[in-house]
């Protein structure tokens, strides 16, 4: 038998963990999904391995062999990515998200042009 003790101890237990759950619920909920894919317009080519980052946390991820990338639990409002490739200017892009929605965007890179060596005169 439950002695009334116990009983009160389990409740509050549960009653913390329904507090827990119902947060994370309201979190989750208030974000939405970034994807999109990534094209270099030199060649036509869409690129593997580039990395998209989501200022001001701590999501990024990296395109696939297709280009194609998704970013989970955005925050809801404007969100500015920054996307990195090595040989490529890195660029920035704002992304309006709304809850439960996926936002898209497909960026362009291409490899900056050749940088002309000078001479030191001597």
């Amino acid at each position: 038998m439950i002695t009334p003790p116990r009983i009160v101890r389990l409740l509050g237990i549960v009653m913390v963990y329904a507090s827990v759950l119902l947060c994370l619920g309201r979190a989750i909920a208030a974000s939405g999904i970034i994807e999109g894919r990534i094209l270099n317009t030199r060649t036509g080519d869409y690129v593997e391995t580039v990395r998209v980052v989501v200022e001001g946390t701590n999501l990024e991820t990296f395109s696939d062999s297709s280009g194609h990338y998704r970013i989970f639990n955005v925050p809801e409002g404007e969100a500015r990515i920054h996307i990195f490739y090595t040989g490529m200017q890195p660029q920035s892009r704002i992304v309006t998200i709304v809850t439960g929605k996926t936002s898209g965007k497909t960026s362009s890179s291409r490899p900056p042009r050749r940088i002309r060596r000078t001479r030191r005169r001597r």
